[in-house]
Parts: structure tokens; sequence; C-alpha cells
């Protein structure tokens, strides 16, 4: 019997690693690396703006002025096909091209890490929770970036995905998964990813459209002056943003008053968005540091509202993408995928309860409803799910 190249390849691999994890990374090893290019024509209303600041909005894959500045550095971001100054402004009807990375030849020692970076992903939760030969939706652990390059002395969520996912058959197959958006290094939840070029086409086209919705959970400190739900409209970085805030649950507090539980969804995809939107309620959220200031503002704005209470760092940010509905790309239909709240969700709201119930004289933990104060019976996303119409 013939032994695979790739499983001779991994003998040579400089240990310790997981044979299996660096056979699955060789197996991208053999695709073409042709270069992608997407291109977005300036429209009037960001004629006069500087082409990095269009450009992070117009390519999804970039997501951020830094981020289309480190491409304008590397050449791969052009105007009119040339490469220019980062603080280059843009006319109307001008062309704006980002070439997305290929593929990178790994070297033994590369393999080598990279296999240790997935194990240690994996135990943190990194796993595909749906693929089919054209994408995939993985769950990324919080702690790391999305995108390849966006930090050199660290590696990213699309650094171990090779090791997860089965390499296209089609003939447009990607020589890399390629993450299709951005989530913040301390945000946890669900990422687009294509393995083929048809299927990164069709998501930078779904997400330029804003046909793509996803849906997060944040657990924040104190409960938001709205109804059960509404749509905040605060601007990000002098930029419109939109978010639909909905109020799930409501834990009592010894210390904070209360945790609410919200569900936020994303109309627009401003950095940092839903969390400028939920400190702009007075109500941050857990672990988010950069933002207590803006919240503390917002309370002081409101009469009658206690200060805020010291930041809680540990435990990190308490904010995580639980379910996102797409097309897809092979046939049109309909795709919706969720996975439950991570575990440490429920645990400080249940810590929250018999903290409080210590505390109360009618004794909060004897009526046996370990989540009272609920307004709709349940969070949501509790179970791992792809549905697909």
């Amino acid at each position: 019997m013939m032994v695979p190249w790739y499983a001779l390849a991994a003998l040579s691999c400089l240990p310790p690693h997981d044979a299996s994890i660096v056979q699955a990374f060789l197996r991208w090893q053999h695709i073409p690396q042709q270069p992608i290019v997407h291109r977005y024509t300036v429209p009037a209303a960001d004629g006069g703006l500087r082409l990095t600041k269009v450009a992070a909005g117009a390519f999804t894959a970039l997501g951020s002025k830094s981020q289309a500045e480190l491409a304008v550095g590397r050449g791969v971001l052009k105007l009119n096909g040339v490469v220019v100054e980062k603080s280059r402004k843009v006319h109307t009807g001008d062309e704006l091209s980002y070439e997305l990375p290929t593929g990178t030849v790994l070297t033994p020692e590369s393999l080598a890490y990279r296999a240790r970076f997935t194990e240690h992903l994996q135990m943190q939760g990194l796993r595909a929770v749906y693929e089919d030969d054209d994408m995939a939706i993985v769950y990324k652990p919080p702690g790391i970036h999305t995108k390849t390059g966006t930090n050199a002395k660290f590696g990213a969520l699309e650094d171990a995905l090779p090791a997860i996912l089965t390499p296209s058959a089609n003939s447009d197959a990607l020589p890399s998964p390629l993450v299709m958006h951005r989530l913040d290094v301390p945000v946890a939840g669900l990422c687009v990813t294509a393995k083929t070029r048809a299927a990164a086409r069709s998501f930078a086209a779904q997400f330029e459209g804003r046909r793509v919705t996803k849906v997060y959970h944040a657990l924040c400190v104190g409960e938001p002056p709205i109804a059960s739900k509404e749509l905040v409209t605060v601007p990000v970085g002098g930029l419109p943003a939109e978010s639909s805030v909905e109020v799930l649950e409501v834990t009592p507090h010894k210390q904070w008053g209360c945790l609410s539980t919200l569900r936020m969804t994303p109309h627009t995809g401003r950095t940092h968005q839903l969390r400028v939107h939920a400190a702009s309620l007075g109500t941050p959220i857990v672990g988010d540091d950069l933002y207590w200031p803006l919240a503390e503002e917002a309370r002081a704005a409101r009469e009658g509202v206690e200060a805020l209470p010291p930041l809680r760092k540990s435990g990190g940010l308490f904010l995580q993408s639980c379910a996102v509905t797409l097309e897809r790309p092979h046939d049109g239909g309909f795709l919706t995928v969720m996975v439950p709240e991570a575990a440490k969700y429920g645990a400080l709201r249940m810590r929250a309860l018999r903290g409080a119930a210590y505390d109360d004289e009618l004794g909060l933990a004897a009526d046996g409803d370990e989540f009272a104060g609920r307004r709709d019976g349940g969070a949501g996303c509790t179970g791992l799910s792809a549905i697909i119409e």
C-alpha cells in the first residue's frame, strides 16, 4: 500500500506535534495558489474620503482602516490599478482593487508551530460547526486575531483552519480557507469562511449588500433604558451605525445591581459597533475596559441612575457571535447556523443569583428558578445546529 505523500512529509516536521494535524495542513499544499482580486467602484457618497477609510468599509476581508493601511503597504490594495500612498483621497468613479492573500508553502518548522497552535485553539473550542465543499462556518475562540498577518508576532484563526477543514474538490478551490469578516480579538463565535473563489465572491457581495444576518449575545452590567427590543442608532467613529438590541434576561447581582443578557444584531459593520452601542446605553459589556468610560458618561447623563461599579476584567469580554444566516453560494438557499453561549455566561449568571439569594430575605435560591428575571423564557442559541432551507 502506497503511503500518502503528506504522511511522509509529516514525518519531517519537528516534534512535538500531532501528526494528524500536520497531515491535515499538508492536504492544502497542492492547491494552485492564484490570487483573487476584489474590486469596488467609489460611489458619490465616498468621494473625497481617504482610500483606507473607504476600503475598510468596501472590503469585508479588510474590516478596519489599520488593515487597509497594511494592505497598501504590502501593495495589494490599489487605486485605479496603481499602488498609492495610504493618505490618498478617492473620487467618485475611482476603482479600488484588493488582492486577497494566497496560501503559504509551509516549512517543517512552521508546520510544527501551527500544529501546536491548532491544538491549543481546539482546547479553547475551535471547531467547524458547518462545512460543505464551498464554505464553512467555524467557531473562533476568544483571544486571537481572525486574519492571518494582522499581527506578525501572533498566530490567527486563519492559520489554524487548514487543520480542521477539508480542501474543496472544486476547480476554483482556494489554497487555504479564507475568513470573510472579522471578530475582535476578545470576541468569540461564528466566522463565515470561503473554501472556493466563487464562495469568496458570493460572501463579499452578501456582506457588502448587508444580506448576512449575525446575532450576538452580550452580558452587560445594569439594565438598559429600553423596551424589550429597540433599534440603537448611535454613530460609531463619526459614521452612521444601527444595531437591534433585545433584552433576553435580567439577573439580580449583589454588587452590580443586575446583569442583562442582550441579543444584539448589527445592521452596519462599524468597528466595535456592538460594544459602543451597549456602552452608550449605560450598560457596558462585562469585561469591556475600552468602553467603560463611555458607559460612565451615559449613566451620568441619566438622572437617578447609580454610577457604574468598578470594572471587572477577569473572565474576558462577554460578547459572542451565536448565530449567522446567509445564502449558500452554490444554490442560493438560506443557511442558519447557531451555537450556544460559552459556559462562562451561565456560570456568571448562576453566581450572581446565588450571591443575591444569600442576601435576600425571600430566599431567591429556594424558588427553583435558576434564571429568575428572564423575559422570554430563554437566552436563545441553546444548542448547536444548522438549518438549511
